[in-house]
């Protein structure tokens, strides 16, 4: 039997963490749970295949990964017969089993809101209220009730136009979410799982053991899924993941996932401490995010340094694909990666996505026809701050949009494009997005990403741009798990290095805020 597509991976020896961990997998009953909660580094997915080893020949395994691109990694390095699927994966396979005529359609939300919805500045929120409503399992694990709405307005800062009000916004929002969820045939990507919570799993043989990665960023409505998948008391779980690298908040997979998830199944939980990736001196910044990190016996002493962001620029020559900039945000990366293409040294940004939002807000900025300066961008930004000053996370989104547009418009400006319509300027910025945006990792050159996309990523040489932006003003606001999650974002960012972190920044002592210094 095949347990691992690299072999030579067996014979690495196991620490006694890991031991620990992989015996208790194997001793599970019917039933049972258990759940490793490793560090960054530390060979969480190496000790979950070891684990899945140690199960009984020929039992039925689901491995529910966290995305697509891990669903296909784990696929390749999975014991033969496991079923890797992503939880949409699954729950989409379900519903084709009892539905032949089921019609994936993206789009059915927006769809909708046009025909109902006659205010076109409301569809957008209504439909960020309707998807976190899904995901958060309204009708399903929260009661529908108004209270329960308005709580989710608020906790997630949905961003409203200013004249738009939340009553209008909520009540269209239960409208809709019970006309969509009564559609048996058209289903959208929140529907998958929202369907399956709804209704249960129909007629299908258990499975004798689940394994879920990367368990920290599980919502209400994957946890309800689980359930189902628990409910016959035959199955066993096994569950993986690191609570400080829980980031993904605004899904609503807050920052105690981990622990609701063992409290939830009475799980006997493992730890994973010693990291194999980041060097001494990484290791020790880390800690004061997270003391329980240790480096291997054998670790490196690597290098932490600062320096400033006008000295950076010089580096370019230097720098390549084993080299990664982080950031906090899409702004302040992008105006970094535009001075090194000016430069002649190539890089790329990942996040294709974020091509359209320039694009978006460069074409509704300059609709009036006048491209010689960036005082639309400007009055965009000024509006902004105006209609959304009472919600902090949407007015931090909003000037973030203009931010990214504005640097990329100054930076077409500045070249030598022929920029006298409209139209000049938007074919212009679409050339220098197509060429600098991309997903493709494996492109030779210096990579540029936030904080947020790095997760699960490693670089030999980590620089992190602007750490003084974590936590973010928004999150020093709002406190409670929204500050909770910028902590995290600091650790995921000192954990990406395996040889060196450099801070660019010009504040000398830039992560005492982290700890509270």
């Amino acid at each position: 039997m095949r347990l691992f597509q690299q072999v030579k991976d067996a014979g690495i020896p196991l620490t006694s963490e890991q031991t620990a961990f992989i015996q208790a997998v194997a001793a599970l009953q019917p039933g049972q749970a258990a759940g490793l909660e490793a560090k960054a580094g530390t060979g969480k997915t190496y000790t979950m295949l070891r684990a899945m080893g140690r199960l009984p020949r020929g039992s039925r395994m689901l491995l529910l990964a966290f995305n697509k691109k891990v669903e296909k990694e784990l696929s390749k390095k999975a014991p033969v017969g496991v079923d890797v699927r992503t939880f949409h994966g699954f729950c989409q396979s379900r519903l084709k089993k009892r539905m032949s005529d089921q019609e994936v359609v993206f789009n059915k939300t927006y769809k909708l809101l046009k025909e109902r919805v006659k205010n076109r500045r409301a569809r957008w929120p209504i439909s960020q209220t309707i998807s976190l409503a899904k995901n958060l399992g309204v009708g399903v694990m929260l009661p529908d009730e108004i209270e329960i709405w308005k709580e989710l307005l608020t906790e997630y800062d949905i961003r409203l136009p200013k004249s738009v009000s939340s009553d209008y916004v909520i009540g269209y929002a239960r409208k809709l979410l019970a006309e969509l969820s009564a559609d048996p045939v058209q289903v959208d990507f929140d529907d998958m799982l929202y369907y399956v919570a709804r209704d249960g799993l129909g007629d299908m043989v258990p499975y004798d053991y689940v394994l879920v990665d990367e368990a920290q960023d599980t919502n209400p409505i994957q946890l309800a899924v689980l359930d189902h998948l628990m409910s016959n008391g035959h199955t066993a779980l096994v569950f993986v993941g690191d609570p400080k690298q829980a980031i993904y908040g605004w899904r609503g997979a807050g920052v105690q996932a981990f622990q609701e998830m063992a409290d939830r199944y009475g799980a006997n939980t493992y730890s994973l401490t010693t990291t194999w990736r980041c060097p001494r001196s990484v290791v020790e910044l880390a800690q004061q995010i997270v003391p329980e990190i240790q480096p291997r016996e054998d670790a490196p002493e690597g290098e932490v340094q600062r320096i400033h962001p006008e000295d950076f620029q010089d580096l370019g020559p230097t720098l390549g694909n084993r080299d990664v900039v982080l950031c906090r945000n899409n702004a302040p990366l992008l105006s970094m990666a535009l001075r090194f293409v000016a430069a002649g040294h190539p890089c790329k940004i990942l996040g294709k996505d974020i091509t359209g939002r320039v694009m978006k807000t460069i074409q509704y900025a300059y609709k009036g026809g006048g491209v010689a300066s960036d005082a639309p961008l400007v009055r965009m930004a000024h509006k902004a701050t105006q209609d959304l000053e009472d919600r902090p996370f949407a007015l931090a989104a909003a000037l973030e949009e203009v931010a990214c547009a504005t640097v990329v418009y100054n930076y077409v400006m500045e070249q030598e494009y022929d920029i006298r319509s409209h139209t000049d300027l938007v074919l212009a910025v679409e050339k220098v997005c197509k060429d600098l945006f991309s997903e493709d990792e494996k492109k030779d050159c210096l990579t540029f990403t936030t904080i947020h996309r790095a997760k699960g990523l490693e670089w030999e040489h980590v620089w992190w741009l602007d750490p003084k932006n974590v936590p973010s003003k928004s999150a020093k606001k709002a406190g409670g798990w929204h500050l909770g999650q910028e902590y995290n974002l600091a650790y995921v960012a000192i954990t990406r290095a395996k040889e060196a972190l450099t801070l660019v920044s010009s504040v000398d002592k830039p992560l005492e805020h982290l700890t509270g210094g």
